[in-house]
């Protein structure tokens, strides 16, 4: 399948689970270069890439299991809870990324020490998607986007023109 991959920032979405809540409520915003407008047929996909969206255990001898039950035992994770809403094929679900937000978002001490005893490495990964259905183009008071609406038009992209005027302080606009 083609997509455009988007990665989103942790400065503003410190967690995968930040922005899968943002883009739930207000939808995805997603600017694209034209440019880089693929050749898709729509809806287009558009996968999320989170800096922190996969975990690792690096410490030698120890792995991702050991982790979980120690979540487990501490009590951050339910002991009814099923194994594979967490481990699934070996690599960790959002739900077990989660726990990791959680502890720091609370500012828990158990994050900084587990992350130091199972040298836990944070890496990026699609954590979500959505589907690009239409496409707006700006269009300034001065015609400026024009030739780029048109050049997309041309690819068989529906495009929204939309117009920004400037209106200047103290300007009648009615």
């Amino acid at each position: 399948m083609k997509a455009i991959l988007k990665f989103v920032g942790g400065k503003h979405w410190p967690w995968p689970q930040d922005h899968i809540t943002e883009t739930r409520l207000r939808g995805p915003s997603v600017r694209v270069a034209p440019d880089s407008v693929p050749d898709l047929f729509a809806p287009y996909p558009v996968l999320f890439v989170h800096p922190r969206g996969t975990l690792s255990v690096t410490r030698m001898g120890v792995f991702l299991d050991d982790l979980f039950t120690e979540l487990v035992m501490e009590g951050h994770v339910s002991p009814c809870a099923a194994r594979d809403r967490f481990i699934l094929d070996g690599l960790p679900t959002l739900e077990f990324i989660g726990v990791f937000r959680d502890l720091d978002m609370f500012k828990k001490a158990e994050f900084t020490r587990l992350v130091d005893k199972y040298k836990v490495a944070f890496g990026p990964a699609v954590t979500h998607y959505s589907y690009i259905t239409g496409a707006q183009v700006v269009i300034g008071d001065g015609g400026e986007g024009l030739d780029i609406l048109a050049e997309l038009e041309a690819q068989g992209v529906d495009i929204e023109p939309v117009r920004v005027v400037r209106v200047e302080e103290g300007e009648d606009v009615g």
